[in-house]
């Protein structure tokens, strides 16, 4: 049995990996995935890896974010920054 729960975790834990691939990683013009492409590579429950990502990007400041893009338009996901930028964040002045 514990060999079984321990498949499981790893399982979970490449599907996250996966999800953060196409989230985080630009293809093609757009950022982020939408709905149908993490559908496709996760499975039916693809939104439950979504949430277990999100929770584990919060952690480092990041959350995802679902976005309708019209009613007959599938959504997409983005990563983006959980609060505003510091001041001191900026990268070149």
């Amino acid at each position: 049995m514990p060999e079984e729960e321990g498949e499981k975790v790893e399982k979970i834990r490449d599907k996250m990996g996966r999800a953060a691939q196409l989230i985080l990683f630009k293809r093609h013009r757009d950022p982020g995935a939408k709905s149908w492409e993490l559908r496709k590579t996760l499975g039916k429950k693809y939104p439950e890896i979504v949430d277990m990502l999100d929770q584990e990007l919060q952690k480092i400041g990041l959350t995802i974010k679902e976005i309708e893009e019209g009613e007959d338009k599938p959504s997409r996901y983005y990563a983006t920054m959980k609060g505003n930028p510091r001041p001191g964040d900026q990268c070149c002045q």
